[in-house]
């Protein structure tokens, strides 16, 4: 879906003469994290699926760009969070464990682990610019800023009177995440805004809890 869709996109785009065309990538087209922050020449050896569906459609889109001359953008967007969001994102699932008082991690794989959060309403922010481009560019659509999951149950733990938070020794492959988003506050002038912090997430946490 995610291939041949974008190429039915782009031969619309084609086909009707629009020339401006933004394609939204993921972060997970970098795989392994071979250093910090990561940047755009990052390596790219995607781990799943997903992600290797992600990086042929930006080839797709590289080569319809010089081609057919389409001025196109690609974001690729790092984690992002935002009300709505269903329980298998992790802060809807430390919300649900909250409220349980039990938040466990695991400190191997989701303890300490360096994340790189964005809020939805900056993404959609980015979008907006990023249509105004005037030359085909690759971005890394991120904060540039990192927490990590146990940063996150220390603030939501404090949302539910006697919530505590236990770490776990399970095993697992720790692989840090952090993005270099000088290029993108570059050329389109963008700055993600809203953290992960006790303003943003309480509110949220609030709706859920009443419903």
């Amino acid at each position: 879906v995610n291939v041949s869709l974008t190429k039915k996109l782009l031969d619309l785009c084609v086909k009707n003469k629009i020339k401006r065309f933004i394609f939204t990538s993921s972060h997970v087209v970098y795989g392994k994290t071979n250093y910090l922050p990561i940047d755009e020449e990052h390596p790219k050896l995607p781990k799943t699926n997903y992600g290797e569906s992600k990086l042929l459609a930006e080839k797709i889109c590289k080569s319809y760009s010089k081609d057919f001359d389409l001025q196109i953008t690609l974001l690729r967007i790092s984690s992002v969070f935002g009300f709505g969001q269903n329980e298998k994102y992790i802060i809807p699932r430390m919300f649900k464990d909250a409220l349980s008082k039990k938040i466990t991690l695991h400190k191997y794989s989701n303890g300490y682990q360096l994340m790189d959060l964005i809020h939805v309403d900056d993404v959609s922010k980015a979008i907006f610019k990023a249509c105004k481009a005037k030359k085909f560019a690759i971005y890394n659509l991120a904060s540039g800023i990192g927490t990590t999951p146990f940063n996150l149950a220390k603030i939501i733990s404090k949302f539910v009177d006697g919530c505590e938070i236990f770490i776990e020794n399970k095993k697992g492959e720790t692989n840090h995440f952090l993005y270099d988003v000088s290029k993108i506050e570059n050329e389109i002038n963008f700055t993600a805004k809203s953290k992960p912090n006790f303003k943003i997430l309480k509110p949220w946490f609030d709706k859920i809890n009443l419903n």
